[in-house]
C-alpha cells in the first residue's frame, strides 16, 4: 500500500485541509509522527482548531513536546541541547492565546500541570505574553 506517513500529513496541515488530514489518519497515518524539531501534527495544528479536532479523534500524545529554537549561532557558551525551548501543544496554544485550541486540548485531557525544563506550566508563558483570555482556563485546571 501507499506510504501514508510523512509529506501528505504535513502538506494537509500546511494547507489546512481537514478532510484530507482526516482521511490520512483514518487510513493509518501515524498521528504522533515527528517532523522538524520533533514537531507533531497536533503541535503544528494549534492555530487551526478545525485541524486540532480532526487530530484529537485519533488520540495523539497530548503531552508530546517539540523543540522551538531560540539561540542559533554566536552563543558558544550555550550547550547545543539547551538552545531551544521544549513545548507541548497546550503550552504553545496558551502562549499564542489560542482559546479554542486550549479548550479542546484541556477537554481531551491535556495536562495543564505539565512543566517545561524550567519548571513552568502553560500558565506562565501565557501570562507573560498577556494572553488573559486563556488564563482562567489554565488557572482552573492547574490549581492544586
Amino acid at each position: 500500500g501507499a506510504n501514508l506517513d510523512g509529506t501528505p500529513v504535513w502538506k494537509s496541515l500546511e494547507y489546512g485541509r481537514d478532510k484530507i488530514l482526516a482521511a490520512l489518519l483514518e487510513g493509518g497515518a501515524e498521528v504522533d509522527q515527528r517532523g522538524t524539531n520533533d514537531m507533531t501534527p497536533l503541535i503544528t495544528a494549534v492555530a487551526r482548531p478545525v485541524l486540532v479536532k480532526v487530530i484529537l479523534k485519533h488520540h495523539p500524545d497530548l503531552n508530546a513536546r517539540a523543540r522551538f529554537p531560540f539561540a542559533f549561532h554566536g552563543f558558544p557558551d550555550i550547550p547545543p541541547g539547551e538552545r531551544y525551548r521544549e513545548m507541548t501543544a497546550l503550552m504553545l496554544a496558551a502562549e499564542a492565546g489560542q482559546l479554542k485550541t486550549v479548550r479542546l486540548l484541556l477537554e481531551a485531557g491535556a495536562n495543564a500541570g505539565e512543566v517545561d525544563r524550567d519548571g513552568r506550566t502553560a500558565f506562565v508563558p501565557a501570562k507573560a505574553a498577556g494572553r488573559s483570555e486563556v488564563l482562567p482556563l489554565l488557572r482552573e485546571t492547574s490549581a492544586p
